[in-house]
């Protein structure tokens, strides 16, 4: 036996196995994404009016905790950081939210911000978008 052809078998086998591999990461991080968009679903509304919605949301941020968590394996190196920081942005937001409902009585934290000035569902749905333009990145 030549220890040409040898040499080449090995090359063109490493070469398959690579792509093998390549394409079997790739599945999972389009699978990855799709469920990251599906649980993190821009046309969801909230309205944090009363103490049921707020529960609501809370669900909700859970949820999205949950899809971030599983979603943040599948990105690397600037991607993942960059997505920390969105993460945090929005995390950030939401329990400032959560810890301030916990102290209002219904009905009276919507009306506190809407005299403030704050826009929760256009700041909702600009966090959303900020997360889910990396599920397109993978």
């Amino acid at each position: 036996m030549n220890i040409e052809y040898f040499l080449g078998t090995l090359v063109i086998a490493c070469f398959a196995a690579y792509f093998f591999y390549r394409n079997g990461v790739k599945t999972r991080q389009a699978t990855a994404a799709a469920e990251f968009r599906k649980a993190i679903d821009s046309n969801c509304t909230i309205g944090l009016y009363n103490a049921l919605q707020v529960a609501e949301f809370r669900i909700i941020f859970t949820n999205h905790k949950e899809a971030v968590r599983i979603f943040r394996g599948h990105l690397c190196g600037f991607s993942k950081s960059s997505f920390d920081n969105a993460w945090n942005e929005y995390e950030d937001w939401s329990n400032k939210i959560l810890a301030e409902s916990a102290h209002k009585q219904d009905g009276v934290y919507a009306l506190t911000l809407a005299y403030e000035g704050k826009k929760i569902k256009q700041e909702f749905n600009v966090h959303l978008e900020n997360l889910l333009k990396f599920s397109g990145k993978v």
